[in-house]
């Protein structure tokens, strides 16, 4: 009797999960036609965001809005996406590039360079970056928000059927469902810096700086401008990194600067001691953070004037 009803439990997971992934993935590709197919205005130039959610929690309005006070021929795009890393990222850069941007900012974090313990054997004994885990960076996998987005985007299919130039997440994330956030307390994030999955950074034979590299180079070779910026941590966060993960993710900034010519911008400990927060890795979308969007605007600023 165990053995049927074990077996009965499992045909129901696999079940349930399989056809939630098959839906999850059907409403990723329909959101992405929407913002590919969108009618584009040609006499703007096109700033594209690179990230994962570390950087969705940018104001993609007020930003935009500070950078067309400085000049009007620009429209900001943020495309980062929960659980982004540069091989997923390019995925999409033909598709990108058909769109002819003319700068592309790159955000990365630790995380982004880091293998998992299990993808090397060296780290069996050794202490391994500490970076918290967060069960945002798999939000593209949660049934809630899945099924929330496409009831959002039905309905605005139905009450603007007309309107073919909607999209359903105009200037953000063409994945990310964005509301505001609560920013946490002190007690909050403590609790968070102890929850710690462990990595290492190699910079070399590391696959996701090879795509990195290679996504940088594609761009640049079609004329994009591109700049790198290193995205924020808690100050719990940065006083648990080791030393030695610390240095081998400068080095690989270092040399893609030196490397490609690209602009790098240091923001790793900007907010460190801020209460801005929403967690130990992820600025607030939330009106007292709005700091994160005006520094990020100003960059954007800097790379069109030089």
């Amino acid at each position: 009797m165990n053995r049927k009803i074990c077996l009965v439990i499992t045909v129901v997971f696999v079940f349930v999960y399989s056809g939630f992934f098959l839906f999850n993935d059907a409403f990723m590709k329909i959101s992405e036609e929407k913002f590919y197919s969108q009618e584009f205005d040609s006499s703007k130039k096109k700033i594209l965001i690179y990230g994962s959610s570390h950087l969705l929690q940018l104001n993609s309005t007020h930003i935009k809005d500070r950078v067309t006070t400085v000049s009007e021929n620009y429209s900001v795009f943020n495309m980062a996406e929960n659980g982004d890393t540069p091989k997923k990222r390019s995925l999409n850069i033909e598709r990108d590039l058909e769109l002819e941007p003319e700068i592309v900012i790159y955000g990365v974090g630790y995380r982004d360079f880091s293998l998992e313990k299990e993808q090397n054997l060296q780290t069996e004994l050794s202490v391994a970056d500490l970076i918290p885990f967060d069960t945002t960076e798999v939000e593209t996998l949660n049934p809630k928000l899945t099924t929330l987005q496409v009831l959002r985007s039905l309905t605005i299919d139905l009450t603007k059927a007309d309107d073919k130039t909607d999209v359903p997440y105009p200037n953000t994330s063409i994945f990310a469902e964005v509301i505001q956030e609560k920013i946490a307390s002190s007690d909050e994030l403590h609790k968070d810096s102890e929850s710690i999955r462990e990595f290492i950074i190699t910079t070399q034979d590391n696959e996701q700086l090879d795509y990195f590299r290679t996504i940088i180079q594609t761009l640049q070779e079609n004329n994009v401008k591109v700049a790198v910026m290193a995205t924020p941590y808690h100050n719990s966060v940065i006083e648990k990194i080791p030393d030695i993960e610390k240095r081998n993710f400068y080095k690989i900034l270092s040399d893609i600067e030196d490397e490609l010519g690209v602009q790098v911008y240091d923001f790793s400990n900007e907010y460190e001691g801020l209460s801005i927060w929403r967690d130990t890795s992820h600025v607030a979308l939330n009106q007292k953070s709005i700091v994160f969007s005006d520094d990020f605007a100003q960059m954007i600023i800097q790379e069109i004037e030089e």
